[in-house]
């Protein structure tokens, strides 16, 4: 058992929890201390509790990490996380940042995709390796957590003004190769209005399945249990 403090969460408006789920449990079965966020942190989420972790995992899996993550640099220097260690990782889109771009943000370890879990825990290891375990300090972590889930402003059902609206819209857009073709709003409108809805087709025509290969790629459940 080694006692190592792991800071693991889920970074902007992503909502995939299952492979942290499954992540948070593996660290935890093999001796680590982790500290769980959850989804849809900010930057300053994990920089505000990086000082208590040896190491900070954060996962993305829409594809929009880079612009989540655009304040990282800033945030690196400005804080002093004594040594603490940065992985990221999940889906981190084509087109939108090469391992060499994050690495150069200040990230230690960059997986742009699937990596499997003994890969993982072998490299936390490596790189842990010889690292004084981080000080519990239990009150310190319940305070912080309750500041960062009570944040002012963290959600709203205001309207955005229309100068705001294009401004943050223009960003995701430049995220992905294909965004120059979404941009005119009128021109995704008229190609909507004339594409065939899901809900106006046949289910006997479309068979849907639900995805189980996280599942079954860790091994909780056998691939020939997996029915239609």
């Amino acid at each position: 058992m080694n006692g190592h403090t792991i800071l693991l969460g889920g970074i902007g408006g992503d909502s995939h929890s299952v492979g942290l789920t499954i992540l948070r449990q593996s660290l935890s079965a093999h001796g680590y201390k982790v500290r769980y966020l959850g989804t849809q942190n900010t930057v300053s989420d994990f920089f505000r509790m990086a000082g208590m972790a040896n190491l900070v995992m954060i996962s993305s899996m829409d594809g929009h990490a880079r612009y989540y993550l655009r304040e990282f640099p800033s945030f690196k220097r400005e804080f002093k996380t004594n040594g603490t260690l940065w992985y990221l990782g999940g889906n981190l889109g084509s087109g939108n940042g090469s391992e060499r771009d994050y690495l150069e943000m200040g990230f230690n370890r960059v997986f742009l995709n699937f990596i499997d879990l003994e890969t993982v825990l072998n490299m936390l290891a490596r790189d842990l390796n010889g690292t004084e375990a981080a000080a519990s300090y239990p009150a310190l972590w319940e305070h912080s957590l309750a500041s960062t889930r009570s944040l002012p402003g963290m959600a709203s059902d205001a309207l955005l003004d229309n100068e705001t609206f294009e401004s943050s819209r223009r960003e995701v857009l430049e995220q992905w190769s294909t965004g120059s073709g979404a941009r005119r709003l009128a021109g995704n409108a008229q190609f909507h209005a004339h594409t065939r809805k899901f809900s106006d087709r046949r289910g006997d025509d479309l068979p849907v399945a639900q995805a189980r290969s996280v599942a079954v790629r860790h091994g909780l459940i056998d691939g020939e249990d997996i029915r239609l």
